[in-house]
């Protein structure tokens, strides 16, 4: 699939979370979507990572995990029914449905549809030795329908996830749509080193440093630099900014807003057909509206933004 051909031009939201019924038309290369809190904008950003790929429930209990936990063990796979239910309407406790419609400019559809009821059924704890201190306790289990569209496939299946129902990682299987998420938990870190750096040209380095310079006008470079003097095991590179007057400085030492800038920026450098970005907020708007062109050249109109503000920028 081409990048024109994956350019979304509609979506369709209908019972994810506390979204009811919310449509947009006419998206376009940079969206920006802005609200108070607890209205639904990171909702949107979710429901457009689900139609990216067939494995509905997979992707489900990653979105859910990544907005709820701050750490994960990868040796420990946790049960996927809870993270499941996590999407639905709230106000729904027995009957569950959802639908997320997406249309591309060649006016191909993105269809997830999920149909089903939670049911319950008590059992008793074979491990128990004290019945008023160990109750027996309910089994859940969903049962229901999925119907996944896109321009490559189409899949209608039954769904059937109980208490102990686990998530399959399918390490080398790839997504309809190429998305990447930055989350408002998503810091700079050193890993982001590697994507920012390499192959850079001339021409990226400078839109990279203009970019820089809209949270600093003092920035005038920037280096990595590794510290030989620590244990192998933590020589990690460490990114440093150039100002005018005080040099190279690490980037620890700088705002949130740059090491923001940073993230997305070594994002954009992995090509992703779409970018969401939640709650990448600059307090004035000659700072947005800059950082947005210069990012916008150095994509080469080669990815499409969706960005959450939490207030409407002035």
């Amino acid at each position: 699939m081409s990048f024109e051909d994956s350019k979304l031009t509609s979506l369709n939201i209908k019972k994810y979370r506390n979204l009811e019924n919310i449509t947009f038309t006419e998206l376009s290369n940079i969206n920006i979507i802005t609200g108070e809190n607890n209205i639904g904008k990171t909702s949107i950003l979710e429901a457009i990572r689900i139609i990216s790929d067939s494995e509905v429930v997979n992707q489900i209990a990653e979105i859910v995990w990544d907005r709820d936990f701050l750490y994960t063990d990868p040796r420990w796979t946790p049960p996927v029914l809870d993270f499941f239910l996590n999407v639905f309407d709230l106000k729904d406790k027995t009957l569950k449905s959802l639908e997320i419609e997406a249309v591309d400019c060649n006016n191909q559809k993105y269809v997830i549809n999920v149909e089903g009821k939670i049911s319950a059924t008590e059992r008793e704890r074979v491990w128990q030795t004290d019945k008023a201190m160990f109750p027996n306790y309910f089994w859940r289990v969903f049962t229901g329908n999925l119907r996944y569209e896109s321009p490559n496939e189409t899949i209608n299946k039954e769904l059937i996830i109980e208490e102990d129902t686990k998530r399959s990682i399918e390490l080398d299987r790839k997504p309809i749509l190429n998305i990447s998420y930055i989350s408002p938990k998503s810091i700079y870190t050193d890993e982001y080193i590697s994507g920012i750096f390499s192959g850079m040209t001339t021409e990226e380095r400078n839109l990279l440093i203009q970019a820089f310079q809209c949270f600093d006008e003092n920035i005038i470079g920037f280096d990595i630099c590794i510290n030989r003097n620590l244990p192998m095991m933590k020589q990690w590179p460490e990114m440093l900014i150039e100002f005018k007057d005080a040099g190279l400085v690490p980037l620890s030492y700088v705002g949130d807003g740059l090491k923001k800038a940073v993230v997305l920026l070594s994002q954009i450098k992995n090509k992703p057909d779409i970018l969401l970005v939640d709650e990448y907020a600059t307090p004035h708007k000659h700072i947005h509206i800059k950082f947005l062109k210069i990012v916008h050249k150095m994509t080469k109109r080669s990815c499409y933004f969706f960005l959450i503000y939490n207030t409407i920028i002035i």
